[in-house]
């Protein structure tokens, strides 16, 4: 194919390619990723995507996207959660409808998503100028965005009645499946990403490169777990990444988090949330908080005009690069 003056070949993205990957992805974000974060992704999460490169062979653009299933309106659904979307600097000025960004997104989501295709629904959080041009492009638009709510005050004590314990690898699995079962009971008119046990040992236990804390939450009198909290240390902040439990008990986690921050020796908490997530916490959502946008491509089976009915769950440990 040719865009301008020049020449691509456009295809699927291999095993064989890591290295090609793995260099544009570090000129692009600016991070270190490696093997372990490639066979992680695109191995063992499944990830697909499609590259675009030029006529000496330089894989100049890339977008791809991980299954993921959802649960919307009471059913599970099918989904492929977008990322690694990136194009080399020198192309970049490639911004006509045909350009390197369009190629690859334009064929990775009509190749995947829709109906008769794998996923049913495409989703990703990206920056405010991706979305633009996505929707400039007619490929996605704007499905909300996240909000950076940050905690200072993190000393204290639990609620009385409950209990916050590490989760520990033996009762790992019997804990995350009664989290998720508590979670489910309460997403009634929401909107969320899957987190069951297999998601949950995939995204945190296995995730290289970074170090997670999960903690069990539960009753005094009871053994069994109500919720479980996703924690990552950087520094003096305190990244509060996921809430797999009951959505009404928000507020209650959030106060245990902020405490198991503090005795870990952080100074302040940050968590990445939705507009429903935010109203439970009752913190308005501003445009100087505004962290990413959400984007949902077009060919995708929901409707565009219904985007302000829906009620998203998202947490910063549904993005994959927290």
């Amino acid at each position: 194919m040719r865009i301008g003056e020049l020449s691509f070949n456009r295809r699927d993205i291999v095993p064989e390619d890591q290295s090609e990957v793995l260099a544009l992805h570090n000129r692009v974000f600016g991070a270190n990723a490696t093997a372990a974060w490639f066979r992680w992704k695109y191995g063992d999460g499944g990830a697909q995507a499609t590259g675009l490169w030029d006529e000496r062979g330089r894989l100049l653009a890339l977008c791809g996207g991980t299954p993921r299933t959802l649960l919307h309106a009471g059913q599970a659904v099918a989904a492929i959660q977008l990322g690694d979307v990136m194009v080399a600097p020198e192309v970049r000025g490639l911004l006509t409808r045909r350009g390197p960004f369009f190629q690859v997104s334009g064929h990775f989501y009509e190749s995947r998503i829709g109906a008769g295709r794998p996923f049913q629904v495409g989703f990703g959080f990206a920056s405010k100028r991706h979305v633009r041009l996505a929707i400039a492009l007619h490929l996605a638009w704007n499905e909300g965005t996240l909000q950076s709510i940050q905690w200072w005050d993190l000393a204290g004590h639990p609620p009385w009645g409950w209990r916050c314990e590490p989760l520990e690898p033996a009762s790992f699995e019997r804990a995350a499946t009664e989290a998720w079962q508590a979670m489910q009971e309460g997403l009634s008119g929401l909107s969320a990403g899957c987190r069951d046990v297999t998601y949950l040992q995939h995204r945190f236990l296995a995730r290289p490169g970074y170090a997670y804390r999960l903690f069990r939450i539960r009753r005094s009198w009871s053994r069994r777990t109500s919720g479980i909290l996703v924690l990552r240390l950087q520094g003096e902040t305190a990244h509060w990444l996921d809430w797999i439990g009951p959505p009404e008990e928000i507020s209650l986690a959030a106060r245990i988090a902020q405490i198991q921050a503090a005795a870990a020796g952080a100074q302040a908490m940050t968590l990445w949330a939705s507009n429903a997530i935010c109203e439970s916490l009752k913190v308005p959502p501003s445009e100087e908080s505004t962290v990413a946008w959400v984007g949902i491509p077009c060919v995708s089976m929901l409707r565009e005009e219904d985007a302000s009915r829906r009620k998203w769950w998202w947490m910063g440990g549904d993005t994959d690069f927290l």
